[in-house]
């Protein structure tokens, strides 16, 4: 079994012949097309979508996954509630919890990937080091 992947336009051509020692009468040709090499994402985003958990990450990979600004401008709005003292995220808004510089990393990453703006605040100071440390805007 083999395939070929390939850019198309009008005048593509792809030669196709039976294999050695194919019997005459059997076997089929597929040929699918695509507008991109990526598959399509329509489950994923119907999973997200009914997505029921709601940590900050969780909260964020499914804005993204699901193309959802509004919920990243919310999401984008609590971020003060989220930073521990060094100005790292938490997975809860709970005063007594420890920032992850994990989850910091990771949503400083996903959102610069996504285009998406992390608002300036007189409590994000550490978000603004972290950025720098890993790389991102």
């Amino acid at each position: 079994m083999g395939g070929e992947l390939a850019r198309v336009g009008p005048d593509t051509r792809i030669m196709l012949a039976p294999p050695a020692g194919a019997l005459p009468g059997r076997g089929e040709v597929q040929v699918r097309l695509t507008a991109g090499l990526a598959p399509p994402l329509e489950g994923v985003r119907r999973y997200m979508l009914a997505y029921p958990y709601g940590c900050f990450e969780q909260r964020l990979s499914k804005a993204i996954a699901t193309g959802d600004a509004a919920a990243w401008t919310v999401l984008a709005g609590e971020i003060p509630a989220y930073l521990d003292r060094d100005g790292l995220l938490r997975y809860f808004p709970d005063e007594g919890m420890e920032g992850s510089e994990a989850l910091t990393a990771y949503a400083l990453s996903i959102t610069a990937e996504a285009g998406l703006a992390v608002p300036e605040g007189p409590r994000q100071p550490g978000l603004g080091r972290d950025r720098q440390r890993i790389g991102g805007q």
